[in-house]
């Protein structure tokens, strides 16, 4: 049996409030923090600001680049990850070539900040997606 979830984002013109009381997803959906849908640069998962410093999101997912990199890179048949740790030494740069890879267009779409938040806190990395949704939704860079 295969499912399929079907989503619509009710555009913010065709909003009522009583939209909004009865679907509180729709309202959050129709206006996203600025940021959040960019897409993010090689550099930023390097060094990613912070207001209490850079971090290094690729050295953060540490042991967690297997399940990242499935996720991101769609990897359900195991195909794309044993080539890739093949191919690389270290979590670091595993994770720099599955991130690499993701900002090219190969996996999960779209390549935007949401979509690696949620995928980091799918994989048990709610503390670091969240540093990351902090940083750019509190800021307007």
């Amino acid at each position: 049996i295969i499912q399929y979830s079907v989503y619509y984002i009710v555009p913010p013109t065709t909003a009522t409030s009583a939209d909004s009381s009865s679907s509180p997803s729709s309202t959050h959906l129709s206006s996203p923090p600025t940021r959040m849908n960019e897409r993010p640069t090689l550099p930023e998962l390097l060094s990613f600001p912070t207001h209490s410093g850079a971090i290094d999101i690729t050295s953060k997912v540490g042991m967690k680049y297997m399940k990242l990199g499935t996720l991101l890179l769609e990897d359900n048949d195991g195909s794309i990850m044993p080539t890739i740790e093949f191919e690389c030494t270290g979590c670091i740069q595993i994770t720099i070539e599955v991130l690499s890879r993701w900002l090219r267009g190969k996996g999960k779409q779209p390549v935007t900040w949401r979509t690696l938040t949620d995928s980091l806190k799918s994989i048990g990395l709610s503390p670091l997606a969240s540093s990351i949704e902090h940083s750019l939704t509190s800021s307007s860079r």
